[in-house]
């Protein structure tokens, strides 16, 4: 038989967790008014990104240390000498990558 939960002392203990005493304190983009969080997701990140480096600096991170995360990614087949288990173009459905266009390519069912 399935357990049921108790929602009203699941609630008491949620509403323990929150200091329902404090108002919240969210900071607006100048530019937008939208949580500089979710500034580059919107049209005008240009003229939001310096507005933000101003006020509220900690939401962009150390750009240095992501700029330098972001040189060391490539795209490739992944690191050299390892198998992959996952499925490859070679899974099923998928034509094997040695063929020529316009040979015959067999597909097992």
């Amino acid at each position: 038989m399935a357990d049921f939960v108790d929602n009203e002392k699941a609630e008491d203990s949620m509403l323990e967790l929150i200091d329902a005493s404090k108002p919240l304190h969210v900071i607006y983009c100048g530019v937008c008014s939208m949580p500089p969080e979710f500034c580059e997701f919107g049209t005008c990140y240009d003229q939001c990104l310096p507005w933000i480096l101003t006020n509220c600096p900690e939401v962009i991170g150390d750009a240095e240390a992501v700029s330098n995360a972001m040189n060391k990614l490539s795209v490739g087949d992944g690191p050299t000498g390892s198998s992959s288990t996952s499925a490859g173009p070679e899974s099923e459905g998928a034509a094997p990558a040695d063929s020529a266009e316009g040979d015959e390519v067999r597909y097992e069912t």
